[in-house]
């Protein structure tokens, strides 16, 4: 792909036979319900801290969620950041760089109950 604007000819027939071959589809079904569940244990571990989703989303890997008390998701990371907990604030995805309130949680990698206690301590706090 570096100098030219196609896959290998190797690569291309793999993947044709992946697709025709038809199994991928049991294992993206896995991971759909997998993703789908992640999403729904968040979402409810998030709200019992305190955090308030941006909208409930049906499907994908993130989900968007802010502190109410903090307009200021950077200098939440930040604190995270001292507990060896990686956030990512929503400045890092706006066009201006502004500060906004919310944090992108990876439901996939938002498991790990040190976020909840990190975030139930700012809650209590």
């Amino acid at each position: 792909l570096v100098s030219g604007l196609t896959t290998s000819q190797i690569t291309e027939e793999l993947a044709l036979e992946v697709l025709l071959q038809g199994r991928h589809r049991k294992h993206v079904k896995q991971l759909q319900s997998r993703l789908a569940e992640a999403h729904e244990v968040v979402g409810r571990r998030l709200r019992s801290v305190g955090m308030e989703p941006y909208v409930e989303p049906y499907a994908g890997l993130f989900l968007w969620a802010r502190h109410p008390q903090i307009e200021d998701s950077t200098a939440l990371a930040m604190q995270a950041r001292d507990e060896k907990i990686l956030f990512a604030p929503g400045q890092l995805f706006m066009p201006d760089a502004r500060v906004v309130p919310w944090i992108r949680f990876n439901v996939a990698h938002s498991m790990d109950d040190r976020i909840y206690r990190f975030l139930g301590e700012i809650r209590a706090g």
